[in-house]
């Protein structure tokens, strides 16, 4: 289908509203401070939205009703985590919202979609501490170490630990201190 979203590289011009589906998309996910990841990930929501849509004889997003998003929901794989559909399901209701927002969709049809309650399993990426001391004291390089004990002890996300410099190390009242820009949601 012609209207896969690539990731925008250019910031757009002001617009009042969009001119097709693929402007919408695009203006979408400039709008606001979405990290590169949330954006990787809108792209390929929608792009899989779009890749079903084809197969199914649809060609508009605006054409999308209500039904047509319920049977897609349907369409998720079943081995998928909730987490997973989660996911798909927002990029989706963010992207009727905006759309609806400026004009572009008569009726947020993505309104009646909800997400679903996540299960409470302990995923198999968290490590215990011992695994993790483990891992720290196998590790011969000491950077590596300092990364791992960091990412640990604090909870920081990989790419939050990348963007840390010097200036974001400190201490209050003597004890250590780690400021971290641009968290997830735009916290710091």
């Amino acid at each position: 289908m012609s209207n896969i979203v690539a990731l925008p590289t250019t910031a757009l011009a002001t617009q009042p509203q969009a001119r097709n589906d693929a402007h919408l998309c695009e203006m979408w996910l400039l709008k606001g401070n979405k990290r590169d990841r949330t954006r990787e990930t809108y792209t390929s929501a929608i792009n899989r939205l779009w890749d079903w849509m084809g197969r199914s004889g649809i060609d508009e997003l605006r054409v999308v009703t209500a039904a047509t998003l319920l049977d897609y929901v349907q369409s998720f794989p079943v081995n998928w985590s909730d987490a997973t559909c989660n996911q798909q399901i927002a990029a989706i209701k963010s992207l009727w919202t905006f759309g609806h927002t400026l004009g572009y969709f008569p009726v947020n049809v993505a309104g009646i979609l909800t997400l679903g309650q996540p299960q409470p399993v302990l995923p198999e990426r968290i490590l215990s501490r011992s695994e993790v001391m483990a891992a720290i004291d196998s590790e011969p390089f000491w950077p590596r170490q300092l990364l791992i004990q960091t990412l640990f002890g604090t909870g920081i996300r990989i790419a939050e630990a990348l963007d840390l410099t010097w200036n974001d190390l400190g201490e209050i009242n003597g004890k250590p201190r780690i400021t971290v820009k641009d968290g997830k949601g735009g916290k710091a």
